[in-house]
């Protein structure tokens, strides 16, 4: 074993950092030190804040496509600055992770979210959430409440009710208590 390190200048920010790279043996060593030399150009930092400004950028462009102007994501109050980006973090990592990761469609959750209303549900099925709701001992209203974000999963094919339930209140709550509580 053998340590390849090269002292190198950021492209970036110009800071000289160390890179360090074990290899099978020093010919592999100073071959890799020479092609270090040409190509590791940005610092561990720099690529750092580069990453996450992409992933930023990725994430709000997955915001402003999905969500628009039809159901924006309302502004996260709260009692503190330091809450407030908590909040925000939690739920960016929810749309980043749970929403964009997994290729949700939200236009499809959308529209059935909009339509999957008690006034809106048919004869029949009132008949058959009556007889339900009945069954658990509730009324139909509770039983409703209680079963919708099932309905909503099961009608706009998202797989995960807890999904839902998340994705129902972030687009409604502007409380940062409540978000920090939902989804930390």
């Amino acid at each position: 074993m053998a340590k390849a390190k090269i002292t190198c200048k950021c492209e970036i920010c110009g800071g000289t950092f160390e890179h360090v790279r074990t290899c099978a043996n020093s010919s592999d060593a100073a071959s890799y030190e020479e092609w270090a030399a040409e190509h590791v150009t940005v610092c561990p930092s720099c690529y750092a804040a580069a990453k996450k400004a992409e992933a930023k950028a990725k994430l709000d462009a997955y915001i402003a496509a999905e969500f628009g102007t039809e159901h924006p994501l309302p502004k996260i109050t709260g009692v503190s600055e330091k809450q407030i980006s908590y909040a925000e973090a939690l739920r960016d990592e929810f749309i980043s992770r749970d929403l964009a990761g997994c290729r949700v469609k939200l236009a499809r959750f959308f529209a059935v979210e909009d339509k999957v209303r008690l006034e809106n549900m048919s004869e029949e099925w009132h008949a058959a959430a009556e007889k339900r709701a009945e069954s658990e001992g509730l009324s139909v209203e509770a039983w409703f409440t209680k079963n919708r974000p099932a309905i909503v999963a099961r009608t706009s094919k998202i797989t995960i009710v807890d999904v839902v339930k998340k994705l129902e209140l972030i687009v409604t709550e502007s409380n940062a208590s409540k978000l920090i509580d939902a989804l930390g």
